[in-house]
């Protein structure tokens, strides 16, 4: 260790000074794995209770074009919306059941562990396409 005024240089070139400050952030500012591992799995689970028990029964009435909001009805009212929701894609059951679907097996995958990045970037875009499909069904 070389010394000078008032810190001390490491082997490494790490001063003490910032490796203490370091310590002391990551004492006081850093996060648990195990906090953030129970808040994905809350995450998920309401994610998936969502779809599962709010949006699945009303797939045909609310998010297809013979339902109560077509596509064209939302490219008119909100263009903005039909151009970058998924779900605006078609208006057929099939394909919104592949993307509810999908969104599922993201939230099953965010509860569980598995590629939780991956996950939670895949269901929260499946799901802002799902609530821009029909915005109506957000606020109620």
């Amino acid at each position: 260790m070389t010394g000078d005024r008032s810190t001390l240089t490491t082997a490494d070139g790490e001063s003490t000074t910032l490796a203490s400050l370091r310590a002391f952030g990551r004492s006081r500012l850093g996060i648990d794995p195990r906090a953030l591992a129970a808040f994905r799995i809350g995450l998920g689970l309401v994610v998936l209770c969502d779809l599962l028990f709010l949006r699945v029964p009303g797939l045909g009435t609310f998010y297809t074009d013979e339902g109560v909001l077509p596509r064209s009805a939302l490219a008119e009212a909100s263009p903005t919306l039909a151009t970058w929701s998924l779900h605006a894609l078609s208006g057929s059951v099939w394909l919104q059941a592949l993307l509810v679907s999908i969104a599922g097996g993201a939230a099953a995958c965010l509860l569980v562990g598995y590629r939780h990045r991956l996950a939670a970037v895949v269901s929260a875009l499946l799901l802002a396409s799902l609530f821009a499909r029909n915005p109506s069904l957000v606020n109620g």
